[in-house]
């Protein structure tokens, strides 16, 4: 893996964290291979039960996408971290 930026000879590796259902896995990587490919940015991935990761997020575990299959997931989620 290159990293994205570089700081003099230092070097910032970026990540992006991706939590999504476990039913899209096989999707989530092909999305997720031709990011890192063109962006140069690691995909941190967790697949699990959409109803599981809301309960992670929610609990501000950090993530940066959540691609879920469960709307009421997303709803709820939504309601919970609008201010």
């Amino acid at each position: 893996m290159r990293p994205a930026i570089k700081i003099g000879i230092l070097a910032m590796v970026m990540i992006a964290r991706l939590h999504a259902a476990g039913s899209r896995k096989a999707a989530m990587a092909d999305i997720t291979g031709a990011f890192e490919a063109n962006s140069g940015v690691a995909v941190r991935r967790n697949f699990k039960q959409s109803r599981l990761l809301r309960q992670r997020i929610g609990q501000r575990e950090s993530t940066d996408i959540f691609a879920s299959t469960n709307n009421a997931s997303l709803a709820n989620l939504a309601d919970r971290t609008t201010p």
